[in-house]
C-alpha cells in the first residue's frame, strides 16, 4: 500500500466521508485506501485524520498541496517579523527597498553601529517600509517571494532556446534572500557583479492570471550567448504557440512576467493553456480602423457618401456600448469570489467560464463583442478580505482570508510617532562637535523652514507621516492623487524642498569669516546637493532632538536634510552610545 500521512486542522464534528471526499477531489476517486478521524488530545486543538493512500504519488500530491499553504503563510510571517530590533533583518529589508539616497543613508547608519530600535530616524524609516508591505498584503495579497522576480519578457534572437525552455538571469541587487538558492548558479563572466542564472524548473505567469493554464511550468537553461540579458525572462522563438501567448494571452510589447524558481510553489501538474484567439471583429469597427478589405466593396463615392450617417451612428453606438459593457471589474471580482468558495478553486467550472469572459471583455474595444455575464455567475456575498462594506460578506477560510485577518489590525497603526520623549531618549552625545552651539540659531532657522515646507507638502498630498514621504512607502494619499502614479512626483517635490532649505545654510555661515564652510558635492541624482560634515551640520542634526520649537501638529520632524550628513562623520568616531543630554 501507499504512504500514510497525518493531516490536521479539520473542524469539529467532521466525518470521515467528508474528509475522504475532500482529498479525492484533488487526487481522484478511489485514491484513499483507509482513513480514520481522531479527536485531539489537547483541548482547543483541531481534529486530525490518519490517511493511507493507494500509492505514494497521491500522498505526495496532498503533502505538496499542504506545503504550498504553509509556504504562503510562512512567507507573510517573515514580512510580519519586525526589522526594528535586528540589524540583520534591517539590512535585508533595506536591500529590498528602492535604491536611492535615503536607502544608502540607512545602510550607512547600520554600518556605523546604530541600533534599528534605538535610532529614531532609522526606526521610523523601517517602520514605514514594514507598514507598507503589511498594507499590500492586506489589500493586494502581495506576498514577497524570495525565490522569484518580476521581469520583462524578451525574445531569443539567437534561436537557441527550444520550446519549453527559458533563460533567466537575475542581478545581485535586492537578492540577499536568494543567494543560497541551489537553483541559481553564478555567472562566470559577471560573477563579480553578483548575477545569477536560473536552472531547472520555473513557473512563469503574467497578471491578470485567471485561468489555471496561465501558469506555465518551463525549464530554465544556461545559454552563454544570452549572458548579456539580465533581469528579463527570454522566451524561445520555436514552438507551435508562443509561451507569452499561453500566459494570459500576452505578447512581448513590454509585458512584465512573474518568474518563480521556489520548488514549493511550482504546480505539480500543468493545465492546458486557454485559447486567447479574439472573436471576429465587427465589420463597422474594421471600417473605423481603415480596413481596405471592407472598403473595397463600396467603390463608388456615392455609396461611401450614403454610408456616412450610418457609420456615425455606429461610432456613437460603439462608445455607448463601451461604457455599458465595461465589465472587467465585475468579472474579476466574481472570479475572486468563486475561487475562494469553490472546492476546486480556480479550476472550478465557474472560474474557467469567468476567465473566458474576462478575455472577451479585454478584447471588446478591438472586436466590439461584449462579454455577457449569465445570472449564475453573478455574486451577492463576498469574502471578508475583499473589504466591501456595502455588501454582505462571509469569513474566508482560504490562505488569503487568513493573511487578511492576521494583518488587518496591524498595518494602519504600524508607524509610531516621533514624540518628545523619544527625542530625549535618543539624544547622542557622540554626535556633538566642539563649538556647535555657535550655529544653533542658524540651524534652527533652517530646521523651522524645513518643518514648514515639509508640512505643507504633506498636507498637499494628504500624507500622514514624515516617514512615508521620506521613504516613499506611502500608505494613503488624498483622493486627488494616486498612490502608485504620483509617488515619483512626491519624491521630486521633496528633493526640491530639501534643496531650497539647505541652499540657505552656506549663505548663513558665510557671514562669519571664522565659521567653517560647508563643502558640496553632487549626488548621483540630478538636482540633489549633499553638504559634507562640518559644525553647522552637526548643529542641524542635533536640533530635532533638542529644540522645543521643531514640531508640526504635535509630532516632531526628524529632519532628513540634516541627518543625511551625519553617518559618514560618525564612522570616523567611536560607535554611538545613546545618552541623554547633560
Amino acid at each position: 500500500m501507499g504512504k500514510t500521512i497525518q493531516l490536521s486542522g479539520f473542524p469539529n464534528l467532521v466525518t470521515g466521508d467528508t474528509v475522504k471526499e475532500f482529498l479525492e477531489r484533488y487526487t481522484g476517486r478511489g485514491t484513499v485506501y483507509a482513513l480514520e478521524v481522531r479527536e485531539p488530545k489537547k483541548s482547543g486543538s483541531r481534529v486530525y485524520a490518519i490517511v493511507q493512500f493507494e500509492s505514494d504519488e497521491y500522498a505526495d500530491q496532498i503533502i505538496s498541496l499542504a506545503a504550498r499553504d504553509r509556504a504562503t503563510s510562512s512567507a507573510w510571517s517573515k514580512v510580519k517579523v519586525s526589522a526594528n530590533s535586528d540589524p540583520l533583518r534591517a539590512q535585508e529589508a533595506l536591500e529590498l527597498m528602492a535604491p536611492g539616497e535615503n536607502t544608502n543613508i540607512l545602510k550607512e547608519m547600520l554600518l556605523c553601529g546604530y541600533k534599528p530600535d534605538a535610532e529614531p530616524f532609522l526606526s521610523m524609516m523601517l517602520q514605514a517600509f514594514r507598514a507598507t508591505k503589511l498594507l499590500e498584503i492586506r489589500t493586494k495579497t502581495r506576498v514577497f517571494v524570495p525565490g522569484g522576480r518580476s521581469m520583462m519578457g524578451c525574445l531569443d534572437e539567437t534561436r537557441t532556446l527550444e520550446y519549453g525552455q527559458v533563460f533567466v538571469q537575475i542581478s545581485g541587487a535586492g537578492n540577499v534572500c536568494s543567494r543560497d538558492n541551489s537553483r541559481l548558479m553564478p555567472n562566470g563572466i559577471d560573477s563579480d557583479q553578483g548575477h545569477r542564472i536560473g536552472l531547472g524548473k520555473v513557473f512563469v505567469a503574467k497578471n491578470p492570471c485567471l485561468h489555471p493554464g496561465d501558469i506555465r511550468v518551463l525549464r530554465a537553461v544556461n545559454v552563454p550567448a544570452l549572458h548579456h540579458m539580465v533581469d528579463c525572462v527570454v522566451f524561445p522563438q520555436k514552438g507551435m504557440r508562443p509561451h507569452p501567448n499561453e500566459c494570459s494571452g500576452s505578447d512581448l510589447d513590454g509585458d512584465i512576467y512573474f518568474v518563480c524558481w521556489d520548488q514549493d510553489l511550482i504546480p505539480p501538474k500543468q493545465i492546458p493553456p486557454m485559447d486567447y484567439t479574439p472573436a471576429p471583429t465587427s465589420c463597422w469597427i474594421m471600417m473605423f480602423n481603415g480596413d481596405n478589405s471592407v472598403k473595397e466593396h463600396e467603390q463608388s463615392e456615392d455609396a461611401q457618401y450614403n454610408m456616412l450617417p450610418h457609420f456615425s451612428n455606429e461610432v456613437e453606438e460603439y462608445f455607448t456600448d463601451y461604457i455599458v459593457n465595461d465589465s472587467l471589474g465585475i468579472i474579476a471580482n466574481a472570479h475572486t469570489v468563486f475561487a475562494d468558495r469553490e472546492p476546486d478553486k480556480a479550476m472550478s467550472d465557474p472560474c474557467v467560464k469567468l476567465a473566458k469572459l474576462f478575455s472577451i471583455a479585454v478584447d471588446f474595444p478591438k472586436t466590439g463583442v461584449p462579454a455577457e455575464i449569465p445570472g449564475d455567475l453573478r455574486v451577492r456575498d463576498y469574502p471578508d478580505f475583499m473589504e466591501k462594506p456595502d455588501k454582505t460578506f462571509y469569513k474566508s477560510e482560504c490562505v488569503i482570508g487568513k493573511l487578511f485577518r492576521a494583518v488587518k489590525d496591524i498595518a494602519p497603526h504600524s508607524i509610531k510617532s516621533f514624540t518628545r520623549d523619544v527625542s530625549w531618549g535618543s539624544y547622542d552625545l557622540d554626535m556633538e562637535v566642539e563649538g556647535f552651539q555657535d550655529y544653533l540659531e542658524e540651524a534652527f532657522d533652517c530646521k523651522t523652514e524645513y518643518d514648514y515646507k515639509l508640512g505643507n507638502l504633506m498636507d498637499y498630498y494628504g500624507i500622514k507621516t514624515e516617514a512615508e514621504i521620506l521613504s516613499g512607502s506611502i500608505m494613503k494619499m488624498s483622493k486627488s492623487f494616486d498612490r502608485r502614479k504620483d509617488a515619483e512626483d512626491v519624491g521630486l517635490a521633496l528633493n526640491g524642498k530639501d534643496d531650497e532649505v539647505m541652499a540657505r545654510a552656506p549663505q548663513v555661515t558665510s557671514n562669519n569669516a571664522s565659521a567653517p564652510q560647508w563643502t558640496q558635492r553632487r549626488d548621483n541624482r540630478p538636482g540633489l546637493i549633499v553638504k559634507e560634515k562640518s559644525r553647522p551640520v552637526t548643529a542641524g542634526g542635533l536640533l530635532p532632538l533638542s529644540s522645543p520649537g521643531s514640531s508640526w501638529r504635535g509630532d516632531l520632524r526628524i529632519g532628513c536634510s540634516f541627518i543625511n550628513r551625519c553617518p559618514s562623520w560618525n564612522r570616523a568616531h567611536s560607535h554611538p552610545g545613546h545618552k541623554k543630554p547633560r
